[in-house]
């Protein structure tokens, strides 16, 4: 069982002052259905769980270091109970993932980035998300995806890199965020958060005039 600091949904609003309450209202239900119920089923009573996190920091080169998190969903009693078995019966299966997806990435990015969501991007933008992050002048996107099962274990890599590409289409750097609630590696959630960005042009030299004779 890995162990971690606790990163409670419930902190959503204080996370993210412009639009963390309004997000705790459309993905707590979503996430705690993905985190407990649906596809792994946890204990009456338990109340986080634990993430395993592939973190790849600013600049977005080297090697990702592996961080171990748990999410809890203390003080959420009228997001869970009935109102998650109603959830689940009548929000798409998808939208419950996609919202739970962006649950996690608003917890980790703000824990790991020191980054705060601004708002939400129009459709074909790039990313889901404008945030602001720690050291940076101009805010960036970032880009949210989940996965309910991930049965080999190579579909969330493959989604990672997809997200990759799709923010550095329309911007020179962001997050891409990929959260797997179900994968071979056992009853923890995976979630990647990997800053990109693009590589710099290499400027063209002048070439050297050769001398006359």
């Amino acid at each position: 069982m890995l162990h971690g600091p606790i990163l409670e949904l419930a902190t959503l609003p204080m996370a993210h002052p412009r639009c963390g309450a309004a997000l705790l209202t459309q993905c707590a239900a979503s996430t705690i259905i993905r985190l407990s119920i649906d596809p792994t089923t946890l204990p009456a009573g338990t109340m986080s769980r634990a993430v395993a996190i592939d973190w790849l920091a600013r600049p977005g080169a080297g090697v990702a270091t592996q961080e171990n998190r748990q999410i809890g969903w203390n003080g959420l009693a009228n997001y869970a109970g009935d109102l998650a078995v109603q959830w689940n019966v009548t929000v798409a299966p998808q939208d419950i993932t996609e919202q739970a997806a962006i649950a996690v990435m608003g917890l980790l990015i703000h824990d790991l980035a020191q980054g705060e969501i601004l708002q939400v991007l129009s459709i074909g933008s790039g990313g889901d998300y404008l945030v602001q992050v720690g050291g940076l002048k101009r805010p960036i996107q970032a880009e949210s995806s989940g996965i309910r099962t991930d049965s080999n274990g190579s579909q969330s890599r493959a989604r990672l890199s997809q997200k990759k590409t799709q923010v550095l289409m329309h911007s020179r750097a962001g997050f891409a965020a990929v959260t797997t609630f179900s994968h071979p590696q056992g009853d923890i959630v995976q979630s990647y958060l990997h800053y990109v960005c693009k590589k710099p042009r290499k400027r063209k030299g002048k070439r050297k005039r050769k001398a006359k004779p």
